[in-house]
């Protein structure tokens, strides 16, 4: 299981907030977040032998209500995971 915690550490609420991988097919989809504010996801997949890498990414906007941030600013973050499976 992947654990995902996505905070938003600033100032503004965020709106249409979602969750991807470059490796899993992640849904992971929140409304809003507010400043402070975390969610977790979580997503199953199966452990490979050898080493593995995935980026994990989390994307939303501000000053919009719209999903595709029209009007408004889009601001993301992403982190590099790994391990070595046996």
């Amino acid at each position: 299981v992947w654990t995902y915690v996505v905070t938003n550490i600033g100032n503004v609420p965020l709106v249409n907030v979602t969750v991807g991988d470059d490796q899993l097919n992640v849904t992971c989809f929140l409304p809003s977040l507010e400043p402070g504010q975390s969610i977790t996801c979580t997503e199953s997949g199966i452990a490979t032998a050898g080493q593995y890498v995935n980026i994990g990414k989390a994307v939303g906007c501000y000053n919009s209500t719209v999903p595709n941030c029209s009007g408004g600013t889009k601001v993301s973050d992403e982190d590099l995971s790994h391990y070595f499976g046996q």
